[in-house]
């Protein structure tokens, strides 16, 4: 699952850089739409209310109770599902949904997804440079909260899906700076969505149960394996430096006093 980032764009829908999008086990080349409607939070063997049980991040809340009155729980972690299905994020499967690494599953699958997503958004950033005028506003200042009002926001950290969900309070609760107060917040992090994602890191429950393999599991290199893709070559500025006149050589240790130019 991913949420999507790099707006390329300022429009409601804007296209993305990593698009936005989820893939179930059941069809690992099916990338589908991702409705955050469909999160909820699940508290059953964590050591929370149950009456938090089951709840969106926008009505959710953290009630903490005695360890000892929940004999199932075994975690102060919640349990992050989409559609009841667990989700695995980060870099693999940013790749996945993007379209950019179907290779396959693997610890090396894994590698190859971080770098293929390295190199991806250095290319982007040559010409993101190119569009930046200097003494142009960068950002917008002018933006303010209104009172009882809520939003989302969903961005993608380096390790996974980042999700914050936030409402304020009525204009009789101010904060200390005379504006609206925080009514409700309630956050989804990547380590907590990769936590309760892999079978390998979770405890199992009560029942015997466990969480699903990572989407497309089975699937194995085809036409030569993730060897020939396309994004695998040199990047610009590495290439410059190892190539360019007087520069040092690949791999060679500078001698004192020497370094590049």
């Amino acid at each position: 699952m991913a949420y999507g980032v790099f707006d390329l764009d300022d429009t409601s829908s804007p296209n993305r850089l990593l698009r936005r999008g989820l893939v179930y086990d059941s069809a690992p080349n099916s990338v589908q739409s991702l409705s955050t409607s469909n999160i909820r939070e699940q508290v059953s063997y964590s050591w929370y209310a149950d009456a938090t049980d089951d709840k969106h991040p926008s009505s959710g809340s953290t009630v903490t109770v005695d360890p000892a009155s929940k004999a199932d729980a075994y975690s102060w972690l919640k349990a992050p599902r989409y559609n009841g299905a667990p989700m695995e994020c980060g870099p693999l499967a940013r790749m996945w949904v993007n379209g950019d690494y179907w290779a396959g599953v693997s610890v090396m699958g894994r590698h190859m997804a971080r770098a293929l997503e390295a190199q991806k958004i250095t290319d982007a950033m040559f010409e993101w440079l190119d569009q930046l005028v200097v003494g142009d506003p960068v950002y917008d200042d002018t933006y303010s909260s209104g009172y009882s009002q809520s939003g989302e926001g969903l961005t993608e950290a380096p390790r996974g899906a980042l999700g914050h969900w936030l409402s304020t309070a009525s204009s009789s609760t101010r904060s200390a700076t005379g504006g609206p107060a925080i009514g409700n917040y309630q956050v989804i992090t990547p380590d907590l969505l990769e936590r309760l994602a892999d079978g390998r890191r979770q405890r199992q429950r009560p029942d015997g149960t466990g969480p699903g393999r990572h989407p497309g599991a089975e699937r194995q290199p085809a036409g030569g394996g993730a060897a020939g893709h396309p994004l695998l070559r040199p990047l610009p500025f590495l290439r410059g430096a190892r190539d360019a006149p007087g520069r040092q050589a690949a791999g060679r240790r500078p001698r004192r006093g020497q370094g590049l130019r």
